[in-house]
C-alpha cells in the first residue's frame, strides 16, 4: 500500500500522507479531500450497485429522523414494517443535527427542512401545529385571544432566539420577537412540552406532539390563527432511477403510520 501511496503523490506532485516515526501516519489536507471524496465515490458505487442487484426486503438500512419525529412516530413505523418485511433491519440515528449522508453511509433521512447539496427531497407528509399553554398558567396570566395579546405572554422558544415558528407567526401579524419582552428557549420538543405543561408559558408545538394523553393540562390557543404555520417532514436520499424495495418498504410503512390511528389527526400525508 505504502508503494501505491508514493506512486500516486509522485502523480499528483503533492504530499497526501506525513509519515511520523514507527508506522504512524497521518492524512495531509489534500490527503483528507482525497480520502472524502473517494469515500463519497464509494458510497454512490454501493448506491447504484444496490438498484442493480436483485431487490429483496433483507439486509440493513440506515436511517436519520429528528428527535421528535424519531420518538413518536418511528417506532409505529417500525412495528408496521416488522409484518411487511421481517428480515429487514433498520439502524435508526435519532438526532436532530444534519447528517452527511454519503460520509456517513445514511440510506434515508427524514428532514423538516429540504437542506442538503446532490440530495432528493421528498415531501412526506405536512404537520400542523398548535399554539398551547398550561390550564396552570391560563388561570394566572389570562387566555391570549389574538397575536397582540401575546405581548404580555411569555413565549417558549425552539433552540435559539429566532424561533423560524414563532417569527413567520408574528410577522403574519405585523409583530415580531422583538415585540415580546419575555421569552425562554429550550433546546428540542419534548423540552418545550414540558416546559408548557409546567406552566412556563405559550408554545408552538407540532400536533403530534400534543395529540393525546401526552398533552396532559395543556389547553389549545387560537386555533384559526394558528392553522396556516405548520412544518412539513421530507425523505431525503441520494439521486436514484427509484427508491430501491426496501427503501420504499419503509417509506410506505412510515406514511402508512401517519394514516392511520391515532397519528391521522396531527398529519397530514403526502403522496410519496
Amino acid at each position: 500500500m505504502s508503494y501505491q501511496i508514493r506512486e500516486l503523490e509522485k502523480k499528483l506532485g503533492i504530499r497526501l500522507i506525513v509519515r511520523a516515526p514507527g508506522s504512524h501516519v497521518q492524512l495531509t489536507a489534500a490527503g483528507r479531500a482525497l480520502a472524502d471524496d473517494y469515500a463519497a465515490m464509494d458510497r454512490r458505487l454501493a448506491v447504484t450497485l444496490e438498484c442493480l442487484a436483485p431487490d429483496r426486503l433483507e439486509g440493513k438500512l440506515t436511517v436519520t429522523v429528528p428527535v421528535d419525529f424519531g420518538s413518536i412516530v418511528m417506532p409505529h413505523a417500525l412495528a408496521r414494517l416488522a409484518h411487511t418485511a421481517p428480515d429487514l433491519e433498520v439502524i435508526l440515528k435519532v438526532s436532530d443535527d444534519m447528517t452527511d449522508m454519503e460520509r456517513e453511509a445514511v440510506d434515508l433521512a427524514i428532514r423538516s427542512k429540504p437542506e442538503g447539496d446532490g440530495l432528493v427531497h421528498r415531501t412526506l407528509a405536512h404537520a400542523p401545529k398548535r399554539m398551547v399553554a398550561s390550564s396552570e398558567y391560563i388561570a394566572v396570566h389570562g387566555t391570549p385571544e389574538s397575536a397582540d395579546d401575546l405581548k404580555t405572554h411569555s413565549l417558549l422558544l425552539r433552540g435559539h432566539n429566532a424561533s423560524p415558528s414563532w417569527q413567520n407567526f408574528l410577522d403574519a401579524h405585523g409583530m415580531s420577537l422583538a415585540d415580546v419582552p419575555k421569552v425562554r428557549v429550550f433546546s428540542n420538543s419534548f423540552a418545550l412540552a414540558e416546559a408548557a405543561r409546567a406552566g412556563l408559558g405559550v408554545a408552538l408545538l407540532p400536533a403530534f406532539m400534543v395529540m393525546d394523553r401526552g398533552a396532559g393540562n395543556l389547553i389549545s390557543l387560537m386555533d384559526d390563527a394558528v392553522a396556516p404555520f405548520g412544518g412539513t417532514f421530507y425523505i431525503s436520499h441520494l439521486p436514484l432511477p427509484q427508491l430501491s424495495r426496501r427503501k420504499q418498504a419503509l417509506v410506505d410503512a412510515i406514511s402508512d403510520t401517519l394514516a392511520a390511528a391515532p397519528l391521522s389527526d396531527a398529519f397530514r400525508r403526502s403522496d410519496t
